[in-house]
C-alpha cells in the first residue's frame, strides 16, 4: 500500500472517495489486512502500525466527518485500529480549528511522534487530508517553490520516523482554478 518513509498522493474531484481510501489503508496499515483492496499478501507485520490523521478537509466538522466515513465502512474488528489512530484537527466539540503546516503544528506532528502511540503501537501512517486546505491554513503559496520545500519536510519526517505520509489532494475543479 504505502512505503515507510516516503510520501504518497492520493488525488481525485471531491467527493471521489479519497477520505475513504485513506482510512482503508490506515486500517490495513494497522491490521495487516490479507485481502483488502486486491491485495492477497496484506501489509508485512514490520510496516503495520498507527496512523496520524491530519484533518483539515470539512473544517470544524473534519473529526465527525471522518467518524461518519468509518461507521459508513463496517470494518471488521475495527476498535482497536480506531483506539490506535490519533486525530489532530478541527474537532467543533473541544474547538480544535484545522491543522495548518505552520512551525507550531509541525513542532506538534513531531513531538507526537517522538512520544509515540499511547498505546505503544509504532506510528507507521500519516494521512494529511486535504493538502490544499493544510497549507492555506499556514498561508502557504500553492507554488512550485513553496511546494518543493513542503514537500522536502515532511518527506524528511517521513524518513526520520519511517512512516508513510498520505497526502490527499482535490484536482482542479476547472480551468482557472488554483487547486
Amino acid at each position: 500500500f504505502t512505503l515507510g518513509g516516503r510520501d504518497h498522493v492520493i488525488s481525485g474531484q471531491a467527493g471521489a472517495g479519497k477520505t475513504t481510501l485513506a482510512l482503508v489503508i490506515s486500517y490495513a496499515v494497522f491490521t495487516g489486512a490479507e485481502n483488502l483492496l486486491d491485495r492477497t499478501d496484506g501489509v508485512p507485520i514490520e510496516e503495520q502500525g498507527a496512523t496520524i490523521y491530519i484533518g483539515s478537509d470539512g473544517g470544524e466538522g473534519a473529526l465527525g466527518m471522518i467518524q461518519n466515513y468509518i461507521k459508513q465502512l463496517k470494518l471488521p474488528n475495527d476498535a482497536e485500529w480506531k483506539a490506535n489512530t490519533t486525530f489532530i484537527g478541527a474537532n467543533s466539540e473541544t474547538g480544535e480549528t484545522s491543522w495548518g503546516l505552520t512551525i507550531r503544528s509541525l513542532t506538534e506532528l513531531i513531538e507526537r511522534l517522538e512520544t509515540g502511540n499511547p498505546n505503544g503501537v509504532p506510528y507507521r501512517l500519516i494521512v494529511l487530508d486535504t493538502l490544499k486546505t493544510i497549507l492555506d491554513e499556514a498561508d502557504i503559496d500553492f507554488g512550485i517553490g513553496p511546494m518543493g520545500t513542503v514537500m522536502a519536510l515532511l518527506q524528511a519526517i517521513a524518513s526520520r520516523y519511517n512512516c508513510a505520509v498520505l497526502w490527499l489532494h482535490h484536482n482542479a475543479k476547472g480551468k482557472g482554478s488554483q487547486e
